[in-house]
């Protein structure tokens, strides 16, 4: 046996030994886990990894130079499932990604690993969404007025994130929505904890209570906060939730079955 794997079996004993049982963190874009994911990896430093976002979508866009958003968006979600499930296998013990929900890998590691989310009311996750990308570096990169870009196919898009994350097997556009809207609901119904952006504190106290993780979460995105004006027009915001309806019967669900005022210490 060489000193490599020496080295590779001493640190997975260790780690199996050290860290606190293996979770999959599914970070929603805009649902504050920058900060969660972070303070996930410092705790699991000896055995943790992410997805690169940005790299799975520019595969997908070299392997299909001649697809549609919604195709390329398709196979790079599919993309990153494989790469949950490829981690899971390696024994990865903190996998932290923008990645959806997996009923392949919920079937195979359910005994194993934790699965953990943190949701954010729908409408203010959309609006948080539009304005980020209004800079150049984000993947939708619009310099429409808010107005406009209701009418995109993006925008569209962005109001059925929960449906897109959580609803499995992946795929855009919806097909039949309404069975989307409850397989997303049945299937957080199978997380150990879901926590809400508006609530840090009950967050914290799940985490410690199911997994006996004791979190330090910063602010990681502050830098990027919102550089917005909140006084949207009563009529737009009227079209925003009318974009976000699908999301947000997911996130009422969520709310009730999973969510109880803590006040827990910060």
């Amino acid at each position: 046996m060489s000193w490599v794997d020496r080295v590779k079996i001493w640190r997975h004993t260790l780690s199996q030994r050290m860290l606190p049982p293996p979770v999959v963190f599914h970070h929603v874009p805009k649902c504050g886990g920058t900060s969660i994911g972070r303070a996930l990896r410092l705790r699991y430093l000896l055995s943790q990894a992410t997805v690169d976002t940005q790299a799975t979508f520019q595969m997908a866009e070299v392997m299909h130079p001649d697809g549609s958003f919604a195709e390329r968006w398709t196979h790079a979600m599919r993309f990153r499932e494989s790469m949950l499930i490829y981690l899971m296998l390696r024994q990865v013990r903190c996998i932290s990604a923008h990645v959806a929900f997996s009923e392949n890998a919920h079937r195979q590691f359910h005994a194993s690993y934790a699965f953990v989310t943190l949701l954010r009311d729908p409408v203010e996750r959309f609006v948080s969404h539009y304005f980020h990308a209004r800079r150049p570096d984000d993947y939708f990169s619009t310099d429409m007025s808010l107005e406009a870009f209701l009418d995109t196919p993006a925008a569209a898009h962005l109001g059925r994130r929960y449906v897109e994350y959580f609803a499995g097997p992946f795929h855009l556009p919806a097909s039949d929505e309404a069975s989307e809207i409850e397989r997303a609901k049945n299937n957080l119904d199978k997380f150990s904890v879901v926590g809400f952006l508006d609530d840090l504190a009950d967050f914290r106290q799940r985490m410690h209570e199911t997994l006996g993780l004791r979190l330090r979460i910063g602010h990681e995105n502050q830098r990027h906060a919102d550089q917005r004006d909140t006084r949207i027009e009563p009529a737009l915001m009227a079209r925003i939730e009318a974009l976000c309806a699908p999301d947000i019967a997911i996130y009422q669900h969520a709310r009730a079955q999973f969510h109880k005022a803590s006040g827990a210490p910060a």
